[in-house]
This record gives structure tokens, sequence and C-alpha cells, in this order.
């Protein structure tokens, strides 16, 4: 169960007790619509903030003062969720019930994660400002090394062309390339004090001192009358988009775009586990398994944006088999050729996952993150609804979904 508090206007604390765990997590999500104007400014904020601030000088002391706090992790970076780009800072460590002497290690972790985040140096060191442009720069450039994720990347860009959703959340070369200090302080002084942000805290721990702590160390934050991005779902399509490119690869990937709207989300979680999202799935089964036409494929479901893709890896030569093949099972899935066994199966399978959710504090908290500016549905409720889909619901939601875009990665 996941319990929230209005800090003040614009800024949300989630607090969610988790007592089979030794440690508490807790994270700050700082919410910006994905735009390529500043995806860069966002991507390389975190990593410019976490060299140095006014209480702890430089990397060196962040990490003492980790160890003093019982080797805590403390982590940032932005994430893409929909068409929104949040800025993440968090820290993990044991929970003041295990400490050695019962030492107020929450109080202690909480005030260290807002010097990191709220105590920041008055200008950006140019020098550590070159170096995390230039990590940045090589992230960028790097994407293309896992021809996996480029490819499923590429599909997104193509059929996102003109959607937010398809801007590449650590930014571009070019623009961080052209990112100065002032101009970056100016963006951290402008998402600091306008953006929604959302706080979560969880685990073994006091929910009324998490409050209260949260209260005293974001008391200097003003209020902001923030909305948070919206997000577009995407038109059905008319026609069926194609997209070749031409790498120096050895094994073709085939990524494939599906545009999700009006169709219940928890029939679509089933219709997507039924088609390709697990073991049991009709694309695990047919195109690799009985066929031996693709090293891998399987599907997965943004519920959120409503886009449904598919992603495999193929002989060049087996290009048009495998994409038939996908498109029969497709086909099956919205002629309602779906077994009961089917369906139970992809029932199981997909409850399981969810429920593995409890096992961790950040897969649990990332499952509430993923709601933040939605009505958010606490996990066992979800979990029973999503139980109460039937195969009818599930035909249902097949109506819903068509192909997009198709984009295949051969070699040269």
């Amino acid at each position: 169960m996941v319990e929230k508090y209005l800090i003040k206007e614009g800024i949300n604390l989630y607090f969610i007790p988790n007592f089979k765990f030794k440690t508490f997590l807790s994270s700050v999500y700082i919410h910006r619509p994905l735009d390529e104007s500043e995806a860069s400014l966002n991507a390389l904020l975190p990593q410019v903030l976490r060299r140095g601030n006014k209480t702890y000088k430089d990397l060196t002391q962040i990490q003492k003062k980790c160890e003093d706090l019982y080797g805590a992790h403390l982590f940032m970076y932005s994430q893409k969720k929909a068409e929104t780009h949040s800025i993440v800072s968090g820290i993990e460590t044991v929970s003041d019930n295990f400490a050695l002497y019962k030492e107020g290690i929450l109080e202690d972790s909480l005030k260290f994660l807002f010097d990191v985040l709220l105590n920041v140096v008055d200008e950006f060191d140019e020098d550590i400002l070159k170096q995390e442009k230039d990590n940045l720069i090589e992230r960028i450039k790097g994407l293309i090394n896992d021809k996996r994720n480029y490819a499923y990347n590429r599909l997104i860009q193509e059929m996102c062309k003109n959607e937010r959703y398809g801007v590449c959340e650590l930014g571009t070369v070019e623009r961080v390339s052209q990112i100065t200090a002032k101009g970056l302080m100016a963006h951290y002084k402008k998402i600091i004090t306008e953006s929604p942000i959302d706080i979560f805290v969880s685990g073994n721990l006091s929910k009324e001192k998490a409050i209260e702590l949260v209260k005293k160390y974001t008391g200097a934050l003003p209020e902001r009358r923030a909305q948070y991005p919206g997000v577009v779902i995407g038109d059905l399509p008319k026609e069926v988009r194609y997209v070749e490119e031409k790498l120096d690869v050895t094994q073709g990937k085939l990524s494939m775009g599906y545009r999700v709207k009006g169709a219940d989300e928890y029939a679509m979680i089933l219709f997507n586990t039924i088609f390709g999202g697990s073991t049991t799935s009709k694309l695990f089964l047919n195109v690799r398994e009985k066929l031996s036409l693709a090293y891998y494929a399987s599907s997965g479901y943004d519920r959120y944006k409503g886009i449904m893709t598919v992603n495999s890896g193929i002989e060049f030569s087996n290009y048009q088999k495998a994409l038939d093949e996908i498109n029969l099972q497709f086909s099956y899935m919205k002629n309602k050729n779906i077994t009961q066994e089917e369906f139970d199966q992809a029932m199981l399978s997909i409850i399981n996952s969810y429920k593995s959710l409890y096992d961790g504090l950040r897969s649990l908290e990332s499952f509430y993150a993923a709601q933040c500016g939605r009505d958010m549905v606490d996990l066992e409720t979800f979990i029973d609804k999503l139980s109460k889909v039937t195969l009818e619901d599930v035909f249902c939601a097949s109506e819903n979904v068509e192909l997009d875009t198709v984009y295949f990665l051969k070699g040269i």
C-alpha cells in the first residue's frame, strides 16, 4: 500500500512501508517534458550534481559519506517514461532499526541526499562540466554498439517522428557540446523551482519520521503550480511504414511498432503477454522455437503511451519469412484465435511477474513512480484488476491494436 502526502503545492511524498527488508530507499523525481530542446540538459545535470556541492566538495567526500552511512548507494540519473523526462536522485542504505548503534541513519541519509540535490555550488566547475559532457557524448555515440537496443530506439524514432516520445533521453551530441556552465545552472534553477516533484520513501522505517524529515529538508523549495507533462496517444495507422537501414552487422534486427488506442490497459497487458511477452507466447513458441526464424523474438507494451513493440534477431535471409510469421501470429490475435490454455498460461506468467515486484524496494518504487501524474493504483489492487481480465476482454482489446511501423537493420 502506498500513502500520499502533500508536502506543499507541487511537491508530493509517497510512503511505501515494507518491513521484510532491513534497508530503506528514498528517491526524488523531478518531472520535465521529454523535449529535444532540454533532453541533453536533463541528462547531463544529475551527472554534474553528483560530483560535488557546498557541503561535500568533491566525489571523494561524497564517497566517504556513503561509506559512513553503512555503504549507502547514492544514485542520480535521468529516465524516460512515456513523454516525461524525469531527473532521479536517490539513496539506499540500512534502516535505523538495523544500524549498529540504532543511530539516525534515515535523517543523516536524507540530509545527505538533499544536500547533493539542493545545496549546489554557486557555479559549476568547468573541468567537471567538460568531463561529464565528454562522458555523456561517449554514451550517446555508444548507443549504436548495442544493436538490439539500437534497433528498438530507431523504431521508436521512426514511428514517433513528430512526437516527444521519439526524443532520445540522452539528447544529442550537438546539443551536449553546446551546454555551458551558466546555461546548465540556469536550467537547474528553472527546474528546481518550477517542476512537479515526487519524493518516495520506502522500506523498514517510521512514516511519521519520514514525513517530518522530508518537510524539513524541502523547506527551502518554493510551492509551484506545476502540471505533469501530458502524453499524446497516437491514432491507429491507416497504412504500415517500412524502414530499412544498413550497418556493419552480422545479425539482422527486425523491430515492429503497433499503435494501441481505446483498449483497456489491463486486457492489453494480457494481449501482449499472449502475443510475445512470455516463454509460452505465440512469438516465442512459433517464430523462435518451432520455425527457428529468430534467435529471439518478444513483444513489450508501454501502457502509458499506447505502443506495443516486437523485437527480434534474425538472419538477413529470413527477413520476409520472419516478418510473415510475426504478422500471421498477430492476425491470430486479431481474429481471436487464442486458446483458453494460452490465456491461462499468460495470466499465470504476468501475475507472477508483478508479484515479484514485492521482492525489491527499487522494483516496488519504480512501479509507483511510473504512475506519477496519474491516479495511482497500488500494486495489490493492480494485480487484482489484472487477475479479473477475461479472454473475452482480450478479444475486445484486439480490435484496438494495429501495426504502424516495421524497422529492419541489415548488413552492408
